[in-house]
């Protein structure tokens, strides 16, 4: 994986998204959110991320 690059702000959001829709609102989705700038933190929240890997709440 070292030779893969990172995906896409637009496909990384999708695949959270989709994620979402197909596990449910009972399962816990992660997001490091020191990898990402606040707007796009605001993105993760909107697209189903609950959970910050481990930060305190």
């Amino acid at each position: 994986m070292r030779a893969t690059a990172d995906l896409g702000l637009e496909e990384y959001l999708a695949a959270i998204a989709v994620t979402r829709l197909v596990l449910g609102p009972r399962v816990r989705l992660q997001a490091p959110p020191n990898l990402v700038d606040l707007a796009e933190c605001t993105a993760l929240l909107a697209a189903g991320v609950d959970d910050w890997a481990g930060c305190p709440r």
